[in-house]
């Protein structure tokens, strides 16, 4: 077998059946794009963004 999955309608539904509720987004909008290759991954945030972020959160809550 080469990897090639049938997409058929029928195939589609089983396996959003069988996937964890996390991942049944995420299937559905590679189904939608038409192509799994084609699904965007957004970047993870570096270590220092979500500090910074925090930090403004923190600050955010002591002025208001």
């Amino acid at each position: 077998m080469e990897g090639k999955i049938c997409l058929c309608p029928e195939s589609i539904r089983w396996i959003k059946r069988h996937l964890l509720k996390s991942a049944k987004a995420k299937f559905s909008k590679m189904i939608k794009v038409g192509s799994i290759k084609k699904v965007k991954r957004k970047k993870k945030r570096s270590k220092k963004q979500i500090a910074a972020t925090k930090k403004l959160i923190a600050w955010n809550k002591e002025n208001r």
